[in-house]
């Protein structure tokens, strides 16, 4: 039931999209602020979590979680320069593949920290993986990629921020 309801909230922020794709282009140096509020004045939706993601696998974007009283929650990649719009895959994860408290696990048993974030980033662009970050000792964090199925692990870019 929760499936229909989402996929309805997909297709119409789509569909509302592909008509206010011109007047929503964010300018380059924009800020997330101005990102969620855009979102929330052309789509009706609460922006509930917002990341930007400039890893690489795909040019630069958010991760947004959009929550409609009625719908549920619409998960996006939002495109950082055209704010287009993009769904993210939320289908079952391939078979064999790593939860999410066991790829940070794996990370905290081979980088001495703490582990500070562990998501879930999967796109037609790129395979499922989580992206997780460590606190070193040093305060500087330690971004990290691990592949969903065959449990590699690697680095994002940047690969180590500096406070």
């Amino acid at each position: 039931m929760h499936t229909r309801r989402l996929i309805a909230a997909l297709l119409a922020l789509a569909s509302t999209a592909a008509i206010a794709a011109g007047s929503l282009a964010t300018p380059p140096g924009s800020g997330l602020a101005d990102v969620v509020s855009r979102l929330e004045s052309a789509y009706g939706g609460e922006v509930v979590a917002a990341q930007l993601d400039t890893d690489g696998d795909k040019p630069a974007h958010y991760h947004v979680d959009m929550r409609y009283p009625a719908t549920g929650t619409a998960r996006l990649d939002v495109d950082a320069a055209t704010m287009s719009l993009d769904a993210r895959r939320v289908g079952p994860m391939p078979e064999g593949a790593l939860a999410l408290a066991t790829a940070a696990a794996l990370v905290a048993a081979h980088v001495p920290g703490e582990v500070t974030l562990a998501q879930l980033d999967w796109s037609d662009v790129a395979p499922p993986h989580y992206d997780i970050d460590v606190r070193l000792a040093d305060g500087s964090l330690a971004r990290l990629r691990v592949d969903a199925v065959s449990r590699r692990i690697g680095w994002r870019e940047p690969s180590v921020l500096r406070d």
